[in-house]
């Protein structure tokens, strides 16, 4: 299940993305079936080989939905279920690993007993969807617009509409609380970030560490007050933007120039409720902040 959900908001991009995309990012795939793998393309293989290195997927999926084609692969790792879609070159748009309720964050926990006190928690899983998103100026308007490897475009707005957030400040890293240190240290234990910013949005805080630039790349990581991480990005050069996600880009905006390509990596939970015979499908980020609103079966 491919719920998709992403970021943007050049200051904090994280839940008006997915709040804005989420009616496109949501892969109710038009055909789907169940499929051997040995019949998977070679470069879906080769990807599936490469992440869980001597296992076969307990289950394969062949999914075609708006002209794309994704393959999604179902394992048991480290005693733990989870699923890997790639689209057909074997590039991962999204890893999916369960999470037990019981281990969900305090925060997720918080807000599900708040608002759904008699809905009982039968799922959760943590997602890490991978997408770009890429500043463009359309006829003198600047737009931003997040799509996939593939070409797929999941939404886009202006940069008027993403608004900017004025509580944003740069910290020492000497004043950071030990739970961000720790695992900003676990993210790239062997450098230390030159930047440190914290930033408030819709009363929850986040810390944002910015790298040096290598290669042309400049890698940041975002983590809530807990620590969790909840965004990774790289800031491309724009000639590294992939082709095919260019083309598609031009087609879908004529007369456009980009301006600024970021590969990111959006991190979040969906939790599956059940109240008798309705089902509700929710989404958060690890600090209990609500990603949107909710699917009923």
């Amino acid at each position: 299940m491919l719920h998709k959900k992403g970021f943007s908001n050049r200051s904090f991009t994280i839940v008006l993305f997915l709040l804005l995309v989420l009616p496109s990012l949501v892969l109710t795939a038009e055909s789907e079936e169940t499929i051997s793998a040995k019949d998977l393309p070679p470069a879906v293989k080769e990807t599936l080989n490469n992440l869980r290195p001597g296992l076969e997927p307990e289950k394969v999926e062949r999914e075609e939905d708006d002209g794309f084609l994704y393959f999604e692969a179902e394992f048991k790792w480290n005693d733990t279920e989870n699923e890997i879609k790639t689209d057909d070159k074997g590039r991962v748009v999204e890893l999916e690993e369960a999470v037990l309720p019981s281990h969900l964050s305090p925060a997720i926990q918080k807000q599900i007993e708040a608002n759904y006190p008699s809905h009982e928690l039968e799922e959760a899983e943590q997602v890490s969807l991978n997408f770009y998103e890429v500043e463009i100026t359309v006829n003198g308007e600047e737009t931003v617009v997040r799509i996939l490897e593939n070409g797929r475009v999941l939404g886009s707005e202006s940069e008027d509409e993403g608004g900017e957030n004025d509580d944003e400040q740069v910290v020492p890293w000497e004043s950071l609380p030990a739970e961000i240190k720790r695992s900003i240290e676990d993210h790239r234990s062997a450098e230390q970030p030159v930047k440190i910013e914290r930033s408030l949005d819709d009363g929850y805080t986040y810390f944002e560490a910015e790298y040096s630039k290598k290669n042309g790349v400049t890698h940041e990581v975002k983590v809530d007050e807990m620590g969790q991480i909840v965004e990774i990005e790289d800031e491309i050069p724009v000639d590294k933007f992939p082709m095919e996600a260019r083309d598609s880009l031009a087609k879908s905006f004529p007369n456009s120039s980009i301006k600024e390509v970021t590969r990111k990596q959006a991190v979040y939970f969906t939790v599956e409720l059940e109240k008798g015979d309705q089902e509700l499908e929710l989404s958060f980020l690890s600090n209990g902040s609500p990603i949107d609103g909710n699917e009923e079966d």
